[in-house]
């Protein structure tokens, strides 16, 4: 941004609102949050608008200027090849939880209460919202207000049943063991991660 407005292209960074990790992984949650989350989409349609109406030399000649601090602030194949223990732990305490009958009564309930509010809840594994709501193109401006409807509705019904909550716990309750099993490397990597995003915040505290 800092080099944008030096070559004469000043703009706005634009928050979007967005809930960060995987706070959606089990469907509409959060009432409040259900309309930010379409919100959010079109704030981030503005932002690209905004981004690509810099030319594309300024764009790279920015890029090339910011070179070592950009490599800084992002994860490499190396990276991703390292924290892959974090996503087997996540991913083998995951499809045991769904194995679990607590989870299946949870996601029952879940749907029992779409069922009462008159929508057609979908019961794949992966399938965290209701028919209506996978019908809808949910990038159409038209339909907008609809989908924000349904998902307020589904996101009712989560913390009605306490979805998240008895999922979460259940997901947690299977990661334990498997964290310990591999503390060591777990806590070696934590301290890793700690120290990008301590020296990536410096960079953009520097850049403000």
């Amino acid at each position: 941004k800092e080099c944008y407005a030096k070559k004469g292209y000043d703009f706005e960074i634009l928050e979007n609102g967005l809930v960060s990790g995987n706070a959606s992984q089990y469907g509409s949650w959060n009432v409040k949050h259900a309309a930010n989350h379409f919100t959010s989409s079109k704030v981030r349609e503005e932002q690209e608008r905004i981004y690509e109406s810099i030319p594309e030399d300024v764009r790279a000649s920015c890029r090339e200027e910011h070179r070592e601090e950009l490599d800084m602030l992002y994860f490499d194949e190396d990276d991703e090849k390292k924290y892959r223990p974090v996503e087997r732990i996540r991913g083998e305490a995951y499809m045991r939880a769904q194995g679990d009958p607590e989870w299946k009564k949870a996601r029952s309930d879940w749907w029992d209460c779409q069922r009462q509010e008159g929508l057609t809840p979908r019961t794949g594994d992966g399938e965290w919202s209701s028919k209506e709501t996978a019908s809808l193109n949910a990038d159409d401006p038209k339909v907008l207000e609809e989908v924000i409807r349904l998902a307020t509705i589904e996101a009712q019904c989560s913390e009605k049943v306490r979805l998240a909550q008895r999922l979460g716990d259940l997901e947690a309750s299977y990661q334990g063991p498997l964290i310990e099993k591999n503390q060591a490397l777990l806590n070696e990597l934590k301290a890793d991660r700690d120290a990008k995003i301590a020296k990536a915040r410096e960079i953009i505290a520097t850049h403000q």
